[in-house]
């Protein structure tokens, strides 16, 4: 009969656990042995980000912010925007104009195009490629249906570098959101309208939620 009691108390206590636990609510622990390995490097992306913001030499927030911060708000990481993307070079780049959030004017090139397909849908994002660039760097703007809702209304940002082969891996899993979201001293370009998905993407950071 003890043993019954005891046994009751542990399934009672699991099933709490799990009716409250909610993803990325305060400090949760993933056990990566329990996660596919294709999203590993997800969760120590969220993971390094996190560490960002809460060093206060390199972290974007408010002061106000810094003080109650503990995680960014991210959808629960899924193989499904994990697309394999065909990459198209541009074989002849001009400099185009970027508008920010603030006044200033960001010049660019388009570096080329990433098409890919959901629900047997196909779409195409421009990468764009700073004018003045001395690395390998490669930005990729984009805006979708929670734009505004879920995710930030002027849209995420996925980081890439060059050369791009003609296939890659294009992660939504890592969209982030620009610094001018945390912090109004920063002038971040603003999606292109060429580059707005008529597709939710439900993967990546979340909208931030100042205390």
């Amino acid at each position: 009969m003890k043993h019954l009691l005891t046994l009751l108390l542990i399934s009672g206590l699991l099933i709490l656990s799990c009716q409250t636990k909610r993803y990325h609510e305060d400090k949760i622990t993933v056990d990566l042995s329990t996660i596919p390995e294709a999203l590993h490097s997800v969760y120590q992306w969220q993971n390094d980000k996190n560490q960002t913001f809460k060093d206060p030499e390199l972290s974007p927030l408010l002061l106000k912010d810094k003080k109650s911060f503990e995680s960014l708000r991210f959808y629960e990481p899924s193989e499904e925007f994990q697309v394999d993307a065909a990459f198209e070079k541009n074989t002849r780049p001009v400099v185009i104009k970027l508008r920010t959030n603030t006044q200033r004017v960001e010049e660019q090139i388009i570096y080329g195009w990433l098409k890919f397909q959901l629900e047997d849908k196909e779409f195409r994002l421009a990468v764009y490629q700073n004018i003045d660039s001395e690395d390998d760097y490669l930005f990729l703007p984009f805006a979708d249906q929670t734009s505004g809702f879920d995710t930030y209304g002027g849209g995420r940002y996925i980081d890439l570098s060059s050369p791009l082969k003609d296939s890659i891996q294009l992660d939504f899993n890592k969209a982030y959101n620009p610094y001018c979201v945390y912090n109004k001293k920063f002038s971040c370009p603003l999606v292109p309208e060429e580059n707005y998905l008529e597709y939710a993407i439900r993967a990546g950071e979340l909208n931030f939620k100042s205390e």
